[in-house]
Order: C-alpha cells, then structure tokens, then sequence
C-alpha cells in the first residue's frame, strides 16, 4: 500500500514497533517501508516480529528498510492473514509496473468528521477543484463510497427504529405497573389520606405526595435499568470479543443517564397523574371511617 505520512489517519491501526515514515521521507524517495503484524510474522518466524525493525527486505528485487511493524489488530484472520507492505507514493516507480498509460494515477482520500458531514466534504472538495481547474470534470473522479454510506445509515436507522420500539414499550408497560401500584396505594392508605386532610393538608399536598412517590418509582426503575443494562452490554461486547475477534466496548455517556432521567420522570408524571387525583378528591369524613 503505497501512502504519504498522514496514511495512519485513515484508520484505526498503530505503529506496535519503529515509527510509520515521515513526509522528508516521503519527498526523498527513501527505499523504507513498514510491515503489517501478520506479514512481519510471516518474514520472522521463529522470531519476535518486532524484530523485523531495522532488517531488509526485497520488493520486486528491490532491498527496502523496515522502520516499523504495525501492532497486532484483534480483527486479524489468523487462519487467512493478510498481508499489507506501506511504502511512501513517491516509490511507486520503482515497486509497481507501469501502468498501460505510463503514469500512474495518484488517489487522495479525505476523511470526514462524521457520516452526516460526507455530502459537504463532496461539496468542498468539488468546489476546490473548480477553482484551480478548469474542466476539472475530465481530468478528476470524485467518488463517494455512497453505497457502503447507504448501507450505514440504513443500518442506523433500523437500529434506532427497533431500539426506540423497545424503549417505548418498555416505558408503557412500566408505567401502567407505576400506575396500579399508586392505585394500590391509595386503596390501602385512605384513613391516612383522610387523616392527613383533616389536619388540614390540601388537596395540591395529597396530589403533589402521590406524584413524587410515582416520579421515586420510575427513576429507581430507570437507575436499576441503567445498571443492569451497561452489565448486559458488557456481557455481549465481551461475547464479540471472544467469538468474532470484534473490538467493541460499551460506552455509557451523559447524555444517555440525562434521556434516562428525563423519560422516567415523565413516564412518573404521567401515569401517577391518575392515582394522585383520585388521592386528593377523597372526602376526610369518608377516608377516615374507611376499614
């Protein structure tokens, strides 16, 4: 794979041993290269592969420096390796055979932030060709990987869709349990509602008590959800881990606990909206001779 400096940016690999080859290196055409973990292995085997580092090898009976070796990625096939050389693009002369035109045909990637900022970086970048070339058109491709972005957004968007159906029921089922159990509090606590109205609290008091109880209710419910469900996605990252050979660790963010919360407390607020009114239009006199 031939490259410039900043080739390490495009993914998620680092350098395990030696460093990746600098942009002097680059300009200079230096005869330097860097292995990938697997390769590395293949070349030193009864050896460290990190020992490769400053040893020769032969491209196309050229002899080549090793500088660095790559790190071990967890996402290697150790049944079918795969091997990858990086040697700086002003090489490719002198590592490749010339292509039917006699030039070679130098790629530039761009790296966007995020996939919702790929359509402006398509933009920016046409509008800079435009500017420096005319009929750049005939001259340049610029290719967006629009098909593997398809297929990612779609696969965010199911998953946000069957994630947000889990979430909804869960949240109804949830608070239709909240709302029977305020309901059971009441028919249980009247004389102590009616005791309580008749030392003079109002009925906003007996309607605000109901609902914070409801409110205490569902954020004990969202905290242990919370908990339960970062073991459970612990669980399965750790199953990836170990079966797929899949970097995947789960992250609990801020703005999860704070949408957690701020659902809980609604679902509270709704659904012991019912009990909390029954609570406070009790008559004293007939709360209190309750049995």
């Amino acid at each position: 794979m031939l490259g410039n400096a900043s080739l390490l940016e495009f993914g998620t690999q680092e350098v395990g041993a030696g460093r990746f080859f600098s942009e002097m290196e680059v300009e200079a055409r230096l005869p330097v290269v860097v292995l990938n973990y697997a390769l590395a292995r293949e070349l030193a085997p009864m050896r460290d592969p990190f020992a490769m580092v400053g040893q020769e090898v032969y491209v196309h009976d050229r002899a080549r420096r090793v500088i660095g070796v790559m790190a071990a990625t967890e996402l290697e096939d150790t049944r079918n390796p795969s091997f990858t050389l990086y040697a700086p693009i002003a090489a490719a002369p002198a590592l490749l055979d010339p292509p039917p035109g006699g030039r070679f045909a130098p790629v530039i990637q761009l790296l966007a932030p995020s996939v919702e900022a790929v359509d402006d970086l398509h933009e920016a970048a046409s509008d800079w060709l435009s500017r420096r070339y005319t009929r750049w058109q005939e001259r340049v491709n610029v290719v967006v990987g629009r098909e593997q972005l398809r297929r990612v957004e779609q696969a965010f968007l199911l998953m946000k869709l069957f994630v947000g159906t889990l979430v909804s029921i869960s949240l109804l089922v949830g608070g239709v349990g909240i709302m029977n159990v305020l309901l059971a509090s009441v028919a249980e606590r009247t004389r102590e509602i009616g005791i309580r109205k008749s030392v003079g609290a109002r009925r906003s008091d007996i309607h605000a008590q109901f609902l914070a109880e409801s409110v205490s209710i569902a954020l004990a419910g969202a905290a242990a959800g919370l908990s339960l469900g970062f073991l459970f996605a612990w669980g399965i990252a750790l199953l990836f881990r170990a079966m797929a050979h899949v970097p995947i660790v789960p992250v609990l963010s801020a703005g999860s606990v704070l949408i957690a919360v701020a659902s809980s407390s609604l679902v509270g607020l709704v659904f012991g909206t019912y009990p909390a009114r029954r609570a406070a239009e009790l008559s004293p006199v007939a709360a209190i001779a309750h049995e």
